[in-house]
């Protein structure tokens, strides 16, 4: 959302050129409508709708309820969805018609494997060798970039209880990003355990039920819920910020000769946050010459920063390149250099500057209509008075030779005319 704010010229006011300015603002907080569809209620509902605060509605819809429009919510949750309890010809079709709205699968002993494997295309679902419920343990991926997570909570997280998983054939078919990885009986399977895809479609899959117990178990050991609330509000978070392309470049148009060429940069993850984990480069090129400048970006705490220094007069091009997982970042953009004095940079005197320099220093600021003052203020200032200084200086003789060749002169010169 632009924004632009001006304020009104006051009276016999020159310059009114920095009396505007123009502001963007991305509008996150907003509201958004939620619809759980699930095989039967079930307290990981309860547990997901605690994370939701108040920028959140939802609706819940249970077995053969009628499912109501889905182009009038912003994400849908299937839990244990598609199953025998459920319309699978009608939730099929509302999907259909929307095919950018995001989903979270939620996948438990109710799920019907094949037909859920019919409702998207990024992972592949097939029965077990037996019908038996798994305990599937999860462990902290560390490689996962959809979107920041503390590392610390990677101990926490281990200890979790285990969720109920039926005995599956996980197979994926497109890429996929791994929060949580299955751990089963102690042995790390490598199999997907709360994964996120984007085919057009953003889509979460939750491989396992009971996370309420999750939930509990936290507040058990660390009388809060952090951990648990940051991993599921910041997934419904990814699932519903609209896409963007990860990047803001802040340079100016124009740039002085004399000033350092001084440009700055944000990256961001598909969750919308400010990451600085990979390397960004630069490649400036001056149109008139045709000579490139290759840099790198210097990392700070949540964004980048770039020094080029002094560049010559002309008209420049940048290339903007960073690698985000498989995302590649590309950004272009233009200015220019010019020369000018510095006198013509700033138009005015700053009055209000000068006036605190006498201030600090003991002395006084006229302006020009205050002429008669400064020439009143100099003939009355006891200070400026006329100085005479006498400086007296004594010497030995001795010390100085070319007057002992004076006196032989002259005493020879008196000799010789006597």
């Amino acid at each position: 959302m632009a924004i632009d704010i001006e304020v009104s010229g006051i009276a016999e006011e020159e310059q009114l050129l920095n009396n505007v300015r123009h502001i963007y603002v991305e509008v996150l907080d907003q509201k958004y409508k939620l619809l759980c569809v699930a095989a039967s209620p079930h307290p990981d509902l309860g547990a997901l709708r605690s994370v939701l605060n108040d920028n959140y509605e939802v609706d819940f819809c249970f077995g053969k309820e009628t499912l109501p429009e889905f182009s009038n919510y912003d994400l849908v949750i299937l839990h244990q969805v598609p199953s025998a309890r459920t319309d699978f010809a009608a939730l099929k079709s509302q999907l259909d018609k929307n095919v950018k709205l995001p989903v979270f699968f939620i996948v438990g002993n109710d799920t019907d494997r094949d037909l859920l494997s019919k409702l998207q295309n990024v992972f592949a679902l097939h029965s077990g060798a037996t019908n038996t419920l798994m305990d599937v343990k999860a462990h902290q991926n560390t490689a996962f970039s959809t979107f920041t997570f503390d590392a610390k909570s990677e101990q926490l997280i281990a200890k979790y209880p285990p969720l109920a998983l039926p005995h599956l054939e996980i197979n994926a078919l497109k890429s996929h990003d791994d929060l949580l990885l299955q751990e089963v009986m102690g042995i790390k399977s490598g199999l997907p355990l709360l994964s996120f895809a984007n085919d057009g479609r953003k889509m979460a899959f939750l491989f396992g039920t009971n996370i309420w117990r999750w939930r509990l178990y936290e507040y058990y050991q660390n009388k809060n819920h952090d951990v648990f609330d940051e991993m599921f509000s910041k997934s419904l978070k990814y699932l519903l910020l609209s896409a963007n392309d990860g990047s803001a470049i802040y340079a100016k148009e124009t740039y002085y000769s004399n000033e350092p060429v001084i440009i700055t940069a944000e990256l961001r993850n598909p969750n919308n946050e400010l990451v600085t984990d990979p390397d960004l480069t630069i490649q400036i090129e001056n149109k008139l010459t045709g000579e490139t400048y290759d840099y790198t970006f210097s990392k700070r705490d949540h964004d980048y920063e770039l020094n080029a220094g002094l560049l010559p007069e002309g008209l420049y091009t940048y290339k903007v390149q960073a690698q985000m997982g498989e995302r590649k970042i590309n950004v272009n953009g233009t200015f220019s250099v010019v020369a000018i004095g510095i006198e013509a940079q700033q138009l005015t005197a700053d009055i209000d500057r000068v006036r605190t320099i006498a201030r600090l220093t003991n002395g006084n600021c006229y302006t020009a209509r205050e002429l008669q003052q400064l020439f009143a203020d100099l003939h009355n200032d006891s200070r400026i008075t006329s100085v005479e200084h006498h400086e007296s200086r004594f010497e030995d003789l001795i010390h100085s030779k070319w007057i002992f060749f004076v006196l032989i002169g002259l005493a020879a010169n008196y000799r010789l005319h006597r």
